[in-house]
């Protein structure tokens, strides 16, 4: 992947004000409205520094939607992270839905804006029952009372997406049925476009937007969401989870009954167990509780490699013996066997404390449009070795030291798989949950036994024999393979075929403004001959009785209007200027 571009990486060409303009144009009349309420309530937030240019505000139609409403002086005192956790709250749930997403990536949002994002809940109340049973319905195409003995009108769960019934089967099982809220999709979609809308906005005006533009990372919400309101996608992933734990004692996951689920439905065993941050007043045994956990969290990424990513609070249940269970798989990680092989060396360099051989893991498993200067990368990593790992493996601090490295990464511009980053946020999250529930509770001592087993399996003779011959055998096809590819070289030199493509944004920008120039100055000469002929003309004697006076007139009038568009083109031209993003936040702080 090294040297690669990647489309959503620092792309050379980036959104113009000409494209934005044309997406609102695009716009069905139906988001208009809301559209302008989610501005208002940017602008009310103290954000509509974010649209500050008048020419973004010239744009056909689109103007009359930048209110000039700003925050209050009580929100100025706020910081940052809780300005933004307010505004995504007031947006609705698309907008929290973003951000729990962006909650789970250090590698986008800083960790004081990730504190407050987790905060986010999608509470809301809970639809009629009747439109319960007419989805259900619907979807199953059978009644209601032909699938289910029990149906408890009354949810035990409501949130943005669905809500979640008590029920029992004909057969006496208990279980849950999960059941998609009404238009809720086209609802999301439609915050979509608009979100499509803003981000091409905020490409056209900030400068520098990190390793993601603002278009991208409303994409890979896309991608999020899509799973969250598929159902179907939801039950495979909790099978799944079902397969790779059904052995594991005091670690449950519900069944999936496939064969009254759908889009929008989806019925499971039901767990009975309270949130695992509501055991006070509780005989459970707490570090038992945090033992399971930290075993669970091992064990989906190391053993199986596909995980939980979204492991808060709400999404584990502790049950009355202390076993525990967990629920909702809407969203899910799985490493490909190359990430989860380039894991283990990263795992394995963090306990021998080789910065080296981190720097170059995070380098050739990321993306990065630029140079990347590993000698000082390796450095700032002894810096961070020094801090958390200790002479001896229970020393070490693994949950803490992945999303620093995450970071670390991201301020080099590489840009790591969006894997590695939710596995990072969801060991904090675990560590936290473990931090609070039993702050004695050593998680190295409890991870040694599982982690020397790791690291034993992954150096077993057996296991390097076989990745020996994976390796040799991929040598070999690529020795087959080069003196074909070396033919073909030769013979584009040969033939002047041969081409060599190099990238340059500022050679890319000096060709836009030398094509800018001599448009000017082309169109300029040849205003500026207009209106010296028509000024000659007008003045000229024998031309004031002439047919031709209203013509030169016109020719005159014609020339002024052109210099003036010359002028405004000379002075707005080509891509806008944007503001520097970094300086303002700081300002605003």
């Amino acid at each position: 992947m090294r040297g690669n571009r990647d489309p959503d990486v620092l792309p050379p060409e980036r959104t113009t004000m000409t494209q934005t303009a044309g997406a609102f144009r695009s716009t069905p009349t139906q988001d208009i409205r809301r559209l302008q309420e989610i501005l208002r309530i940017i602008a009310s937030h103290g954000f509509g520094h974010f649209f500050p240019s008048a020419r973004l505000q010239s744009i056909p139609g689109l103007g009359r939607f930048f209110p000039k409403e700003e925050g209050s002086d009580e929100q100025a005192s706020m910081t940052m992270a809780r300005r933004v956790f307010l505004l995504l709250q007031d947006l609705g749930p698309t907008f929290v839905k973003l951000g729990q997403l962006l909650s789970t990536r250090p590698d986008i949002v800083p960790e004081a804006f990730a504190e407050e994002l987790r905060k986010l809940q999608d509470e809301v109340p809970p639809f009629p029952f009747e439109a319960v049973k007419e989805t259900i319905e619907t979807d199953l195409g059978v009644p209601l009372d032909e699938i289910f003995s029990e149906f408890s009108e009354t949810p035990v769960a409501s949130a943005s997406i669905a809500q979640v019934h008590h029920a029992r089967l004909k057969n006496g099982e208990e279980v849950a049925v999960k059941v998609q809220r009404p238009g809720i999709e086209a609802i999301m979609r439609s915050d979509l476009h608009i979100l499509y809308l803003l981000a091409r906005i905020l490409e056209g005006t900030i400068q520098e937007s990190g390793l993601y533009t603002p278009v991208a990372i409303v994409r890979e919400f896309e991608s999020a969401l899509s799973k969250e309101l598929d159902f179907i996608n939801e039950g495979m992933n909790a099978e799944r989870f079902y397969v790779n734990f059904q052995e594991v004692e005091r670690i449950h996951v519900p069944r999936i009954y496939k064969e009254w689920s759908s889009r929008r439905v989806l019925v499971m065993s039901f767990l009975h167990g309270r949130k695992i941050t509501d055991l006070a007043g509780t005989q459970i045994d707490r570090r038992e509780v945090c033992e399971l956990l930290i075993e669970a969290t091992f064990k989906q990424v190391f053993i199986d490699g596909f995980f939980h990513a979204d492991p808060h609070p709400g999404n584990i249940l502790v049950c009355e013996d202390g076993s525990i269970a967990m629920v909702d798989f809407g969203l899910a990680g799985q490493l490909t066997p190359e990430m989860h092989r380039a894991l283990m060396q990263l795992l394995t360099a963090i306990l021998t404390k080789d910065a080296e051989s981190i720097a170059r893991l995070l380098y050739k498993g990321g993306v990065t449009n630029t140079r990347v200067n590993l000698s000082r990368m390796t450095a700032d990593i002894e810096v961070l070795l020094d801090r958390y790992v200790g002479l001896h493996l229970d020393q070490l601090q693994v949950e803490r030291i992945l999303p620093d490295l995450i970071t670390l990464a991201v301020r080099y511009k590489i840009r790591v798989p969006p894997e590695y980053a939710i596995i990072a946020r969801a060991g904090s999250t675990v560590e936290g949950l473990v931090r609070d529930l039993y702050p004695d509770m050593d998680v190295m001592q409890v991870l040694s036994p599982y982690l020397k087993k790791l690291l034993a399996m992954r150096y077993d003779p057996a296991r390097l024999s076989s990745d020996a011959l994976k390796t040799a055998m991929r040598m070999i096809t690529m020795l087959d393979e080069a003196p074909m590819q070396l033919n073909q070289i030769l013979l584009d030199l040969e033939g002047g075929k041969f081409r060599l493509g190099i990238e340059n944004e500022e050679l890319r920008r000096m060709h836009r403004t030398l094509n800018l120039v001599g448009r000017l100055c082309a169109a300029g000469i040849a205003v500026g001959g207009i209106g010296i002929t028509s000024t000659l003309l007008l003045h000229h004697s024998g031309v004031q009785s002439s047919s031709l006076h209203w013509l030169t007139i016109a020719g005159v009038a014609a020339s002024l209007c052109a210099g003036w568009a010359i002028f405004f083109g000379a002075l707005f031209g080509g891509r806008f200027r944007k503001i520097r993003i970094t300086k303002l936040l700081n300002f605003l702080r």
